[in-house]
């Protein structure tokens, strides 16, 4: 089975724990984002220069009411991701053992390369962390789904206030991203 095809039947596993994960930790990305506009507001307030209905106490409801946000979301990611991760686990788990067992009992556990066999001990400990990874793995990806989506409201925003030091910004980083990646080549 290719690397394509295990991903998604592991996203498949639990599609609506992957999405509310991927969906709460974009949350919370954003509105870790947003209080960079609350703060943008205050400092508009301070210096009379606000826009009408906001003042002070107002904008440090919408701080504690962001917070409040973030915290929920934070609980919410990491309740449906362990949901996921556990049942992509059991699932990865579950496939192998089958495997495993629906061979004959003479090659049913793996070898090294010497053609010894390996331990019972080190075949369960393969069997919890080879199986974790991937399930790992879809995590992380819902998570870089939510910073992915984060970028770009970001950099809406930096384009919004001022085209140049966005682009003042972000070539720059560009420009590091791809020295990186052209040394790490000539490094390996």
């Amino acid at each position: 089975m290719s690397p394509y095809q295990t991903f998604w039947k592991l996203l498949r596993a639990r599609p609506w724990a992957f999405l509310g994960d991927s969906t709460m930790i974009t949350l919370f990305y954003l509105l870790i984002g947003l209080n960079g506009l609350i703060i943008r507001a205050y400092f508009d307030y301070l210096t009379d220069s606000a826009s009408a209905g906001w003042n002070l106490d107002s904008l440090l409801a919408l701080l504690v009411g962001l917070a409040t946000g973030r915290v929920i979301t934070l609980f919410m990611a990491v309740r449906l991701s362990g949901l996921y991760e556990i049942r992509a686990t059991l699932l990865l788990g579950r496939n192998v053992l089958q495997h495993i067992l629906g061979r004959p009992a003479g090659i049913a556990l793996p070898t090294t390369e010497a053609h010894e066999p390996i331990s019972t001990g080190e075949v369960i400990n393969r069997l919890r962390d080879d199986t974790a990874e991937p399930a790992l793995m879809m995590v992380i990806f819902g998570d870089q789904i939510g910073l992915i989506i984060t970028a770009l409201v970001g950099a809406t925003i930096m384009l919004r206030v001022d085209p140049w030091i966005t682009l003042g910004t972000f070539v720059p980083l560009a420009g590091v991203v791809w020295l990186v990646n052209a040394l790490s080549e000539r490094i390996e």
